[in-house]
């Protein structure tokens, strides 16, 4: 597990959270908090005097000795944890969407093998590093393969996103009534009917969508494609990014919005534009009032570099942090043996190095029970990286805010590189998606509040901190991110 310090400074007020049980009012063997002792039910709480003699002369009142109180830190630690245990495992977990494309090789379907079940084996491989659903590559191309793959997913605990790209919408119902009619129905997942189309692709996209959405009837599943990224040639796009998101949207209405970036290059990163691609997408997401997915980068071609374990959770954190309500992992599963692209599951269904580095953030995601799932990214506060404030900027982007609600100011040191989204509930309740944006070392954040704030910390280790503060200073491992729900002292989460 990553090792964590966070150093908090602490209002006495902590005591009055429910950490400490030593008010004084619980034992009357112990001293008040303030420094005065404890006194009986009825017990008169002013010195009594002799009322005969008080007529004559009265005797000055006279305080009983104080005692000063001890605290012993390690009660007080063990008390904070016991709470942090109770709250994390009443806590229910909402788990996030993470997906892969694409399905594992054909080659390893219990029909080339000539063993059974050894389609099934590399579908349990791929639940154990930490995904949940799966985007088919070329099902389309048999009639029995669509089928094949919903029956893994399902025995696997997973979904199937069905990708019909570049098929008729007849030929996409014949497949979509087949595996509706089939025993394993409920663990279709989505339809996925266009991969990255181009401007001019669009209403054919919106086509396919209204076509799909037919096909399927009363089953209530997503429908949606998948978008280019900033980065495509301008005239694929139309000449202006936001103008083709937004087009595509108004045209052909998915239920998600969903495009894939990959910032990470042989020589170094794309991060800035990374940022304005989420910006973009999330802030003509929220016009269009549909969630956002992002794809992920996992792998490696002649001009990408595989991520490390930092370098790749600090893209799902910051993905996150910005709004996203699912990710999907490009790619999971080598097609076949001698690929272009690198993978977690190779063609003849082994785990690689990366499936460790995909395991290891997924884990840690899974950590955070998805509380910020709960909450709506409405904007984000950059810390110390020019290049990302300069991009937005010229991108036109509104994300990027100064404060935001109970946020009166974050700060840095030079070094220090930090984006922090501000997320709230429809109840108004807020949270601060904190993320080193430095994939090669620690980094830290104080963060100050307009007052005292009781704050409970999720990271990749649970639970981590909470309790009472004004100003909080949040330690952050490389490329870690912590989600930090906040609310006026001695209120209610």
């Amino acid at each position: 597990m990553m090792k964590r310090i966070f150093s908090i400074i602490l209002s006495l007020s902590l005591l009055a959270t429910g950490l400490c049980a030593c008010t004084g009012s619980s034992d009357s063997s112990d001293t008040h908090y303030d420094g005065t002792p404890p006194h009986s039910e009825g017990e008169p709480t002013v010195p009594v005097t002799d009322t005969a003699a008080s007529e004559e002369t009265e005797a000055p009142a006279t305080e009983a000795p104080t005692e000063a109180v001890t605290v012993d830190p390690a009660v007080l630690e063990a008390e904070k944890q016991a709470k942090m245990k109770e709250i994390y495992e009443s806590t229910p977990a909402v788990p996030l969407p993470i997906g892969g494309w694409s399905t594992p090789a054909s080659a390893l379907r219990d029909g080339y093998t000539g063993t059974e079940g050894s389609y099934d084996r590399v579908w349990a491989t791929l639940a154990e590093s930490g995904v949940n659903f799966m985007i088919t590559l070329e099902e389309w191309s048999s009639g029995s393969w669509p089928l094949e793959s919903l029956s893994s997913a399902k025995k696997a605990g997973l979904t199937l996103w069905y990708n019909c790209a570049g098929m008729s919408a007849d030929y996409n119902a014949e497949k979509l009534a087949s595996l509706l009619a089939s025993p394993d129905a409920d663990a279709l997942g989505a339809v996925y009917v266009k991969d990255e189309p181009s401007f001019d692709g669009i209403r054919e996209t919106a086509d396919l969508i209204t076509a799909a959405r037919e096909s399927l009837g009363e089953t209530s599943i997503p429908v949606l494609g998948n978008l280019l990224p900033t980065y495509a040639p301008s005239d694929w796009v139309g000449g202006d990014y936001r103008t083709y998101v937004r087009t595509y949207l108004e045209t052909a209405k998915p239920d998600i919005l969903m495009f894939d970036f990959y910032p990470y290059q042989k020589g170094g990163d794309n991060i800035p534009n990374m940022v304005v691609n989420n910006a973009i997408a999330k802030e003509e997401a929220d016009r269009a009032g549909v969630p956002l997915y992002t794809y992920v980068q996992t792998s490696a071609d002649s001009s990408y570099r595989e991520p490390t374990v930092e370098e790749l959770q600090m893209n799902v954190h910051l993905d996150l942090a910005m709004g996203a309500k699912g990710i999907a992992y490009f790619l999971l599963c080598e097609h076949y043996a001698g690929w272009e692209y690198s993978s977690m599951i190779d063609a003849e269904g082994n785990k690689t190095p990366m499936f460790d580095t995909v395991q290891t953030v997924n884990g840690r995601i899974a950590a955070m029970k998805g509380v910020y799932l709960g909450y709506d990214c409405k904007g984000l506060i950059v810390c110390n990286y020019k290049g990302i404030s300069n991009a937005l900027s010229r991108a036109g982007c509104t994300t990027e805010l100064d404060t935001y609600k109970h946020l009166a100011a974050a700060e840095t040191n030079q070094r220090d590189k930090v984006a922090i989204g501000c997320f709230e509930n429809a109840a108004g309740d807020v949270g601060y998606y904190v993320v080193n944006l430095t994939y090669k070392g620690e980094g830290s954040v104080d963060l100050t509040f307009d007052g005292e704030m009781d704050y409970r910390l999720w990271s990749g280790e649970g639970l981590s901190d909470l309790g009472t503060a004004e100003t909080l200073k949040v330690k952050l491992g490389a490329g870690e991110g912590v989600f930090i729900q906040v609310s006026p002292a001695h209120t209610e989460f």
